[in-house]
């Protein structure tokens, strides 16, 4: 197990790396693959939600309004849209 000490130089070295923390990025990596799941799969929000590692769908919508300025409701007919021109 790592001490306090090598993980909070492990979640620099990271952020100085990758321009931004740990959980930013995870939460950035799931809100992208959020997107494509919403465009593309078919999913319900629920579905979608459990596939990106959220248990909870209303933190879900309220992160990926956050990241998103929509809900997954409003943002998914805007964009299945898109895919269909």
């Amino acid at each position: 197990m790592l001490s306090a000490w090598s993980e909070a130089i492990c979640f620099r070295l990271f952020k100085e790396a990758a321009g931004m923390s740990v959980s930013g990025y995870l939460t950035a990596h799931r809100i992208e693959r959020a997107r494509e799941l919403l465009k593309s799969s078919g999913l319900s929000i629920k579905s979608v939600a459990c596939s990106v590692g959220y248990k909870d769908q209303l933190y879900f919508s309220k992160v990926f309004k956050k990241a998103t300025s929509y809900t997954p409701s409003e943002y998914m007919p805007l964009h299945v849209q898109d895919m269909k021109h």
